[in-house]
């Protein structure tokens, strides 16, 4: 899938996201909430990774990370680190830097995070010793929710195009020898028709669900 594609797809996503008002994401996404509250694969969990959304153009995840925490589930959240400061293998040519999934607690210490990188996304903070860092400290987790650009009903997903999850995932699976169980979750607006207008790379890693607003499929890809 050319770069070309891959920006044009994005662009018409952008597009669409950016007539919603505020009250629709908010309504789509306690909605999302709901119905992915009541699968078994999300009750069943124990342990979860989530991230913080983006303003005004992704589903709000604060109302999913409250009630993991509130079903006392142990939950991660992502922080973007250099591939020097813990001397992280670089898996592709051009990476300068990977995801580190740290646990939290409380919506209280969520709420403190201090904002970071380019998109200013409020991320964790170690502690002594990487103690919260999932793959440091030996944490296996059950499920991976993920945000994307764009989905698909079969599990193909457009990212932004850092690569930060497609990476994770492999590094994850080569220290744990595992795989979680892997869910996309957005708005419905994201979710392309015609399953060939995102095509598969060989780095690229299919879902095993995708949840956009109430809509929700298992997916075959």
């Amino acid at each position: 899938m050319s770069s070309t594609v891959k920006s044009s797809l994005r662009k018409q996503v952008a597009n669409r996201l950016s007539y919603l008002s505020s009250n629709t994401i908010s309504t789509q996404s306690i909605n999302a909430t709901n119905l992915i509250t009541k699968q078994p694969f999300y009750e069943n969990a124990n342990s979860i990774a989530l991230y913080m959304h983006l303003p005004d153009i992704e589903l709000e995840t604060n109302h999913l990370l409250a009630h993991a925490l509130n079903s006392n589930k142990k939950v991660f959240l992502p922080r973007i680190e250099k591939l020097e400061k813990f001397n992280d293998y670089k898996r592709f040519e051009k990476q300068k830097s990977c995801l580190h999934f740290l646990s939290v607690s409380s919506m209280d210490q969520v709420n403190n995070f201090i904002p970071r990188g380019k998109y200013q996304i409020r991320e964790p903070d170690y502690e002594p010793n990487m103690g919260n860092d999932m793959i440091h400290s030996d944490t296996k987790i059950d499920v991976l929710f993920l945000p994307a650009v764009a989905y698909t009903k079969d599990g193909r997903r457009l990212g932004h195009g850092g690569g930060f999850y497609d990476d994770f995932i492999k590094r994850y699976q080569t220290h744990f020898n595992h795989r979680p169980l892997l869910v996309g979750i957005g708005l419905e607006e994201q979710l392309i028709m015609n399953s060939q207008d995102i095509l598969l790379e060989p780095h690229d890693e299919c879902l095993d669900y995708v949840i956009v607003g109430n809509q929700f499929y298992k997916c075959h890809a």
